[in-house]
């Protein structure tokens, strides 16, 4: 334990869990003991600070944890094998430690989809109070639509990505925001721990798949409320696509191959993700807008806290999802 109360008032810095240090980050109102606490995981190679203006949506609403994993943003580096599940045993060291006890409410991002049902399924007596996944990764992401052949050979070409993006001007963060983001991303020792998450990446996915969440009876979370938030990550693949084709790079044989492979990509996608809506019987689908892309919580971070209060709302005030409910009233 430490000596710093993380249940009230706003505190960050580096724990230690005994092995090394991680950064966590608290906000939001002093913690009502029976009130859920926000618990933020993102996604593969991500620092929190990508995540800051989402938070400064709820900091006045919800108490709201994250952190940076091992070797990312201003975490050090861990001695443990870097599995899916000794991350999620970490996460669980670090609540432990800082005594931010259950119950929680679990939005995950990308990768972090996948470390989000590890930490359930291998915590069953923590009280997951409800789970917001962000164009998140589930157990059939490689098996049906493995993205690393396509951003393989568009980081092979060398085109400038975040340019062909145009994050610069699609993101809704502060420039300070911003900008810290891209400082902390831009890290060497932050390159080298994404390199390396990415090369544990795909067995993350042998792992997750053997417990074959999406199959469950009764589903992973119950009757707790989920919302499966879908990005429009084909878009993203589209621009690149579109950047690589102008200057002409790959042979004629790649460029077909590809191009075919991001023209399906939306709609398999979309089933792909929607799929995840089996983890729960009160889970609600929103598809996010056109400018969304992948980062949603930097395209669209106050449409996102909205959908996070309203899941609260249903995690702490009770209560089913109503399947008439359009989910276009949560966009701006």
């Amino acid at each position: 334990m430490t000596d710093i109360d993380w249940n009230t008032g706003n505190k960050q810095g580096l724990v230690s869990i005994g092995s090394h240090r991680l950064y966590l980050e608290v906000s939001g109102p002093d913690r009502i003991r029976t009130e859920p606490v926000v618990v933020i995981i993102q996604g593969l190679g991500s620092c929190s600070s990508a995540w800051a203006t989402v938070i400064r949506h709820l900091r006045p609403l919800l108490r709201v944890a994250i952190y940076d994993r091992a070797g990312l943003g201003k975490s050090e580096r861990s001695p443990r094998p870097l599995t899916s599940e000794n991350i999620v045993s970490e996460l669980k060291d670090l609540l432990d430690v800082t005594t931010i006890k259950p119950p929680y409410l679990i939005v995950a991002h990308s990768w972090g989809g996948v470390l989000a049902q590890e930490f359930i399924f291998k915590y069953p007596d923590l009280q997951v109070a409800g789970l917001v996944l962000v164009d998140a990764n589930n157990e059939r992401t490689l098996e049906i639509l493995d993205w690393r052949p396509f951003m393989n050979w568009i980081i092979s070409s060398g085109i400038d990505i975040p340019a062909a993006l145009n994050l610069t001007l699609r993101n809704q963060m502060s420039q300070d925001e911003w900008l810290q983001s891209r400082q902390d991303a831009a890290q060497p020792s932050h390159r080298e721990q994404a390199a390396r998450e990415l090369a544990a990446y795909p067995a993350s996915f042998e792992v997750l798949s053997r417990k074959n969440l999406l199959s469950r009876e009764p589903p992973l979370l119950g009757l707790e409320p989920l919302v499966v938030v879908v990005g429009t990550n084909g878009a993203d693949m589209q621009k690149l696509m579109k950047a690589a084709s102008e200057i002409g790079f790959g042979t004629l044989e790649e460029r077909a191959r590809f191009h075919k492979f991001v023209e399906g990509f939306e709609d398999i996608d979309y089933s792909l993700q929607s799929s995840a809506q089996r983890l729960s019987g009160n889970s609600l689908v929103y598809s996010a807008r056109d400018n969304s892309g992948h980062n949603v919580h930097m395209t669209e971070p106050e449409t996102l806290a909205t959908i996070i209060t309203y899941v609260m709302d249903h995690a702490y005030g009770g209560g089913r999802f109503s399947r008439s409910l359009s989910l276009s009233s949560f966009s701006h």
